[in-house]
């Protein structure tokens, strides 16, 4: 059964990371954090090389990439990665 939750459900709930297709799809449990942690939402298209403008996309905050995956790629995933500051 497809797991149908948004980008932004799954952060909400402690997620760290989405896993995409190459990733077996796996998602991350949450870990612990000191102070406030900042995560963008990359996205791979496969069906593009790698190099090509459109290979990745990256989001900030999840529901912008909620909003794209909408319009785009429903079926596609994203993970999250942390950005050090």
């Amino acid at each position: 059964m497809a797991d149908n939750r948004t980008i932004s459900q799954l952060e909400a709930e402690g997620y760290p990371w989405i896993g995409c297709e190459c990733c077996k799809g796996t998602v991350g449990e949450a870990q612990a954090q000191e102070g406030p942690m900042t995560t963008v939402w990359i996205y791979v298209d496969t069906n593009t090389e790698v190099g090509d403008a459109d290979h990745l996309k990256v989001f900030a905050p999840a529901e912008l990439a909620d909003e794209w995956f909408k319009k785009n790629d429903p079926e596609g995933v994203a993970f999250g990665y942390e950005v050090i500051e």
